[in-house]
């Protein structure tokens, strides 16, 4: 997982989103990131992305989009390891 700052290339950027959790895959952390934001910010159908395929078997990375970099902070602080 890591966190990453949107430019105009992306497609969430487009959407209104600055900042994005970035994962290899779906995984279950990507699955308690999405819920806390969702508690935080309110449902938003349009805050997910599948990105392309990284190689021939790669992958495809999972982009959830966020507004507000507080919410970055708070998510980052609720996860159990």
């Amino acid at each position: 997982m890591r966190v990453v700052k949107l430019d105009g290339r992306h497609n969430l950027k487009g959407k209104g989103y600055t900042w994005a959790f970035r994962f290899d895959g779906y995984e279950n952390k990507a699955g308690q990131v999405d819920r806390l934001i969702a508690k935080a910010e309110g449902w938003r159908y349009n805050n997910t992305h599948w990105g392309k395929r990284q190689g021939r078997h790669g992958l495809r990375p999972y982009w959830i989009g966020v507004k507000n970099e507080s919410t970055i902070s708070m998510v980052l602080l609720s996860l159990k390891d």
